[in-house]
């Protein structure tokens, strides 16, 4: 039993290390497969003939093209503009600005004071591109017959403090965009089409976003903060995959097919997405690709497979619900029920393998800071719960490590007795356990019933919207998603940590004990300051509780020692009585001898009988 302290140090610094290195907001991406490189790769070695979404974004009729032969684009007609109008909306949460040009969202700011962008301190802006020619939520269709010019002019009308009716037409077409905004983050659009003085059409409805990513911030690393990097997300076949502006600059235009419920742009704690209410019954395309004369620009196109229109029968009707905000995952799943979708925007938080844990967890935090209304009590809130629920087996565990103190000076013994015989050595320790009703490896179930809710809890420091730059007290941790700035709560988690080895029973020896009184804490410290500070505030909470039980024990360790000695005492009584009736006992005669008897028994038998 020499070696658990050390096997037990072992295995918390390699799983702390293991959650180091996984640092960044989402595990590694699965690779593309082969294929999909290899159509990448010929798309990007054939520049001479570039895609119909990446030449120009539907602003002229589809037409059919020679194979090999790079198409030369209709010329879109010169259109006459009026001034510019903009429509400005105010909500709860967000101040929205849309412009007749292109019946599109020139501006979308978070009013939270703790969703502020952390560089410029100012309202985050959703709408990161400000050029004309990308701007979200533009309606067109791709592979047409009828299209709407990217720089139309439409024809706005605000029926309400919530509503927005856009209109374009055509001689051949009129395109109706209704604009809901609603209170959480929610936008829906209801687009139809009708047809004016078109006999027929072949028409595929398409929504654009567009993103924005400083190419030279790098990705996080294992002793950097975690990933905050803006990439483009597609949700298909019940899996987001992502590409970052240097992928696609690198690999082109990506599409992707299949069960695609939403496509937009992701980070760690905010989406920008959009979503077709008819997901399930039409195939629905998510492309991405970069934008060539925006630095570490990217967009993004939602297109819905095409439809055939007759003249005098209904047009084509469609309701998108687009979500632009922090990844609140109550907002989120409320979307869905305010718009009428089924988006799944809720599946753009990644709570990982330990979701089971994290979830509760978040849910538990978010219940509490309703009515503490600071995040870093209800950290100490949430420990003391789970603290709570675990009692039972730490209480136990720690009356297991007080027996096992109480042992050391038989274990001393048994050591000493057989110091050459390492195998009685070992038997006759667990014996001496047994007698006692002391299992050795308890005092690691703290340990292990503690580290799968420090892995959920990082987890869900890293991803869930809730926690984003939430303050513990301003001025000093005004974020608990990132490290203690100053460094305090790592110090102080040091300090209690040696403070707890001081109180925790002493159930080794010599070096081993060294190594779990000094490298235990040290080991946690210079973890801590990598760690989210509301991580480390959780650690620092449960060691204080811990300490505080530890020294409940130590009042409790009288009465127990007058039960172990009276205990010891009967067993060495037991154990000098086996000893004396086995010296008294005469000796065992041998299976031969017994046989001879026998024999001779048997014979004396059959004489008697003749």
């Amino acid at each position: 039993m020499e070696d658990q302290g050390k096997r037990l140090m072992l295995a918390v610094g390699i799983a702390f290390g293991i959650m180091l290195i996984w640092t960044t907001v989402f595990p590694p991406e699965k690779p593309e497969k082969k294929s999909e490189d290899k159509e990448s790769a010929t798309e990007v070695a054939k520049p001479e003939v570039p895609t119909e979404s990446a030449r120009n974004r539907g602003d002229a009729p589809h037409t059919e093209v020679e194979a090999g032969v790079a198409p030369t684009p209709a010329p879109v007609a010169e259109i006459h503009r009026g001034p510019e109008q903009f429509f400005d909306f105010e909500t709860p949460n967000v101040r929205a600005r849309f412009s007749s040009y292109g019946a599109a969202l020139t501006s979308y700011e978070l009013k939270a004071p703790r969703l502020r962008n952390l560089k410029t301190k100012k309202p985050e802006n959703m709408v990161r591109v400000q050029d004309e020619a990308y701007r979200n939520l533009r309606v067109w269709f791709e592979d047409s017959t009828f299209n709407i010019p990217r720089t139309a002019e439409w024809q706005g009308e605000k029926r309400s403090e919530t509503e927005l009716r856009f209109t374009w037409e055509s001689k051949d077409i009129r395109v109706v965009k209704d604009i809901t905004l609603h209170s959480k983050y929610l936008i829906v659009m209801d687009v139809s089409l009708e047809l004016v003085g078109a006999t027929s059409a072949k028409q595929s409805l398409a929504v654009s976003l567009y993103g924005q990513q400083d190419p030279k911030t790098g990705e996080a690393g294992m002793f950097q903060r975690v990933e905050r990097l803006w990439k483009s997300a597609c949700f298909v076949d019940d899996e987001v995959k992502k590409r970052g502006t240097k992928s696609l600059t690198k690999k082109g235009e990506k599409k992707r097919t299949g069960k695609i419920y939403w496509g937009g742009f992701d980070h760690a704690y905010f989406l920008a997405a959009v979503s077709f209410k008819d997901t399930e019954d039409r195939r629905i395309d998510c492309n991405a690709y970069p934008l060539e004369d925006v630095v570490g620009g990217m967009g993004l196109d939602m297109v819905q497979d095409s439809v055939e229109l007759k003249g005098g029968e209904p047009g084509l009707r469609s309701r998108i619900a687009v979500y632009m905000g922090p990844k609140y995952r109550s907002a989120l799943a409320d979307a869905s029920k305010e718009s009428g979708v089924n988006t799944k925007f809720e599946e753009s938080v990644d709570l990982g393998f330990l979701g089971i844990i994290a979830g509760p967890l978040l849910s538990l935090l978010n219940f509490f800071q309703g009515f503490v209304v600071n995040w870093g009590i209800a950290i100490f809130l949430l420990t003391l719960v789970v603290k709570g629920l675990t009692l039972p087996w730490t209480h136990k565990s720690m009356k297991s490590m007080k027996a096992m103190s109480r042992l050391k000076p038989q274990l001393e013994k048994i050591k000493e007795k057989y110091k050459d015989d390492r195998a009685r050595q070992n038997t006759e320790t667990m014996n001496l356990f047994k007698a006692h009703k002391v299992n050795p490896m308890s005092g690691c179930l703290p340990m292990l019933l503690q580290m799968p809710i420090w892995f959920a809890l990082y987890r869900s420091l890293t991803v869930a919207g809730e926690l984003y730059q939430a303050p513990f007290i301003p001025g000093w941790i005004d974020d608990l998603t990132l490290p203690d700035p100053y460094h305090v709560m790592p110090v102080l988690l040091t300090a209690m940590m040696f403070l707890q080895t001081r109180l925790t029973p002493s159930t080794g020896t010599g070096a081993q004990q060294k190594m779990l009184m000094y490298g235990m804490p040290v080991m946690f410290g210079v973890f801590s300051f990598f760690f989210p500070a509301g991580l480390t505030l959780y650690i620092f909470t449960n060691t204080c509780f811990t300490a505080l039980h530890h020294l409940y024990m130590h009042k409790q360790e009288p009465a127990a020692q007058k039960a172990h000695a009276a205990a010891v005492a009967a067993i060495d009584a037991e154990s000098e009585e086996k000893e004396m009736e086995e010296s008294t006992q005469p000796p065992k005669k041998t299976s031969t001898g017994n046989k001879s008897k026998k024999k001779k028994s048997n014979q004396g038998k059959k004489k008697r009988k003749r």
